[in-house]
């Protein structure tokens, strides 16, 4: 049975999210938005991401909080962090993207994450 390529997009600013997950979703992933750090761990309890999007909104040091209680309750999960300038502390991400890049980006980037997490299951 084929996983269903599902991620979860964590930003503050819901334009932007709203944009994200357009892009995403035209992209045939099937995209679930949360607006709070309390709200992405609602919806991680309840369901499995394959990818998990941290928008350049969110703090550095609640990303890392966040990125760090994903990692512990899913570790397979991979982590996008975004960013607008420089980001200090991102040794949990998976993948950076600088968001001023073109939005085919972010699709290149999950699309590499999860033919990695795919290889790795393959062969254990």
């Amino acid at each position: 049975m084929v996983q269903m390529k599902k991620i979860l997009l964590v930003g503050y600013m819901t334009d932007l999210l709203e944009k994200r997950k357009e892009c995403l979703e035209a992209a045939s992933y099937q995209v679930t938005c949360a607006t709070s750090f309390s709200h992405a761990f609602q919806l991680i309890e309840k369901d499995t991401f394959r990818v998990i999007i941290l928008g350049h909104g969110v703090p550095e040091e609640e990303r890392n909080q966040m990125a760090r209680k994903i990692k512990q309750v899913s570790p397979a999960t991979r982590i996008v962090m975004l960013y607008l300038a420089s980001i200090r502390n991102a040794e949990l991400a998976d993948a950076i993207i600088h968001t001023t890049a073109d939005s085919a980006d972010l699709t290149r980037t999950i699309d590499d994450l999860i033919g990695m997490q795919s290889q790795s299951k393959a062969g254990a």
